[in-house]
Order: C-alpha cells, then sequence, then structure tokens
C-alpha cells in the first residue's frame, strides 16, 4: 500500500500601490492583485491556506482582509492577518503586499 498523497504547501507574494488611501482604492487594488495571483499561479479559492497582508503607514482608511472579503465573496472562508509594516526612508507610499499559501 503506498501512502497517501500529500499536496506541497505553496507560497507567492505580491504587491500593489494605491493611488489614493480609501476604502475604494483599497478594494479595487487589493482585488487587481488578489486576482491576479491567482490567475498566475492557477489558485483555486478553495485551496488557499491563509493569506498575511502589510501595508505601509500612509494607509489608514481601509485594511486589506476587509476589502478583499467585499470583493472577493470565494474569499469568506480565508484566515487573513494584517500588520503594519516598519516606516523604512525612501520606502514605497501606500503599499500593499501580501503573502498567499496554498495548496
Amino acid at each position: 500500500m503506498s501512502p497517501p498523497y500529500i499536496a506541497p504547501l505553496r507560497a507567492v507574494r505580491g504587491a500593489i500601490t494605491l493611488d489614493t488611501d480609501s476604502p475604494k482604492a483599497m478594494a479595487e487594488a487589493v482585488g487587481e492583485l488578489v486576482g491576479s495571483l491567482m490567475r498566475q499561479n492557477h489558485i483555486d479559492a478553495a485551496d488557499i491556506v491563509s493569506a498575511f497582508f502589510t501595508v505601509t503607514a500612509d494607509i489608514t482608511q481601509a485594511n486589506p482582509a476587509t476589502a478583499i472579503r467585499l470583493v472577493r465573496p470565494d474569499w469568506q472562508h480565508v484566515p487573513m492577518l494584517c500588520s503594519q509594516e516598519p516606516q523604512i526612508q525612501g520606502g514605497l507610499e501606500l503599499c500593499v503586499r501580501v503573502l498567499l499559501q496554498w495548496y
């Protein structure tokens, strides 16, 4: 008897910048970011294990986890965590990054 097949855990990261600090801009940006990562890597939402988002300190009007649940109903089951990035002189402004894990 052969052992059961266990799918490998995979991860991909991506980033996008917002046009402005607003809930609408956040929803549009994370929808585009996540949609692009899912298409390019052939990810089905049901296979997602978790998503970890970071935002730069100048983003104060919306968080990406809330925004993605509004634009992607298939993400309702996905555990997500958001964090603020360290403030780095000369770093990108209005930037959202994500680390997405899936089987």
